[in-house]
């Protein structure tokens, strides 16, 4: 009978191992559970308002399964942006301090060799773009241009661009011609510009009416960059994926241009993630396009025990070559996560690629200017962030801090402004129409 009620005993201690204790779905190499899966468009189950606390858990981090991670770098402040080059270094935006990040790797193998802060300090910086030796700096004010120590030259004035200035997002298309430009203006209005890299000339790509902010871009291929706003992704403005009010998006980045990046994730776009539910990165199937399915949590452990506070927020993302650049944006840490060598093939057990689907694709940039389901608005190709002046080739950009003279800002009345092209140049003049009775 003492036997017998001693295994008893053991079979109910065992039974009782608390949920914390038992092996997590998310350790890097262990089988993917499905808990793991988040239904983006439902409301979050956790109904605790997060709050941020001070000191750091990083212990607590967890890679979903096939993935691993390792800490890059510490102590950048604020990260709200990073950007590589092509010799890769990358540089990191801090939005308290104003300060940029260089940080080199001068051999090439993936892991930083120093830190060191630009002479120059700007805005709230909040959008980050390299080419060749250029770094693009987004700030509230303007685009700015930084080529080695040379003082910083104003590329493209925002101050009279009707931008609520939080969020400038900024990335570079394929062929290193166009900065992409994200901003949302204080009408409610959320656009994505085009500006041209020598000059500054910009011109409206995408335009919608939106209660949200526009939070990130990510370039992809030759097309228009996908969007994230502040509860929605999607390939363009006009095609995105609303997700429940209870999930905040922090950035956006597409599994582009590296090779240490499991294959049945190179059709998802991976999207940092702030909810009641979890602090984390997460993986959102996404194939021809459009999104399909639920998104899977690949990095996390922000949040503590109680799942009440935060030590840390996941931010700015950026692929590499070497994988994905997590950035801790209160902490001022970067991680890499990449594919596990060891346990790869337990990614492709787990997820499954989107049905019907080879690559990400985004629409083509002369089929998303012209759509009829898109509002031509007053800036076109040759033409200021404004609506009334062109720039012209050569021509500097000093009155009013904004990008050209007679600069007229975008609360014109829209539905009285008409553009035609120049006969000279192939530059866009807006002209108003006569609305004299």
């Amino acid at each position: 009978m003492r036997l017998i009620g001693l295994s008893l005993f053991v079979i109910l201690m065992i039974s009782a191992i608390p949920l914390w204790a038992q092996p997590s779905p998310f350790q890097s190499g262990s089988e993917s559970r499905e808990d793991t899966l988040i239904d983006l468009t439902a409301a979050s189950k956790n109904r605790s308002l997060i709050r941020l606390r001070t000191g750091k858990s990083s212990q607590t981090l967890q890679a979903g399964a096939g993935l691993t991670f390792k800490s890059l770098s510490q102590g950048l402040g604020t990260i709200s942006a990073l950007a590589m080059a092509a010799n890769g270094t990358l540089y990191v935006a801090d939005s308290s301090s104003g300060r940029i990040w260089r940080l080199p790797d001068r051999n090439q193998d993936g892991r930083f060799d120093s830190k060191q802060a630009l002479p120059q300090r700007f805005d709230t910086p909040s959008g980050l773009a390299v080419h060749e030796q250029t770094v693009y700096v987004a700030d509230r004010n303007a685009i700015w241009s930084i080529e080695g120590v040379h003082p910083p030259v104003k590329l493209a004035g925002l101050l009279k661009a009707k931008s609520k200035g939080q969020h400038h997002p900024l990335t570079i298309s394929a062929d290193r011609k166009t900065l992409f430009l994200g901003l949302t203006t204080k009408q409610g209005k959320v656009r994505v510009l085009g500006v041209d890299i020598q000059t500054g000339a910009a011109r409206l790509l995408q335009e919608r009416q939106s209660d949200q902010d526009i939070i990130a871009l990510g370039a992809l291929g030759s097309g228009t960059p996908w969007v994230a706003l502040d509860h929605a992704v999607g390939p363009s403005l006009t095609q995105v994926f609303d997700l429940d009010s209870s999930h905040t998006l922090a950035s956006l980045a597409l599994p582009i241009g590296t090779s240490e990046w499991p294959s049945a994730l190179s059709t998802h776009v991976i999207v940092s993630r702030l909810s009641p539910d979890g602090y984390d990165v997460i993986a959102i199937p996404a194939g021809l396009g459009q999104i399909e399915g639920k998104g899977r949590i690949i990095f996390s452990g922000f949040l503590n025990a109680s799942r009440r506070a935060a030590w840390g927020v996941p931010g700015a993302l950026y692929f590499d070559e070497n994988g994905l650049i997590v950035a801790d944006s209160k902490n001022g840490d970067l991680y890499r996560l990449s594919a596990d060598p060891v346990k790869s093939s337990e990614v492709s057990k787990a997820i499954s690629p989107p049905s019907n689907s080879q690559t990400l694709e985004s629409d083509p940039l002369e089929t998303t200017i012209e759509s009829p389901k898109m509002r031509i608005s007053t800036i076109e190709e040759g033409s200021q962030i404004g609506s009334v002046s062109t720039l012209k080739r050569g021509s500097s950009l000093e009155v009013g801090s904004t990008i050209i003279q007679d600069y007229k800002p975008l609360s014109l009345n829209e539905d009285e402004v008409n553009t035609s092209k120049s006969v000279n140049g192939g530059d866009f003049t807006p002209q108003r129409e006569n609305t004299e009775k």
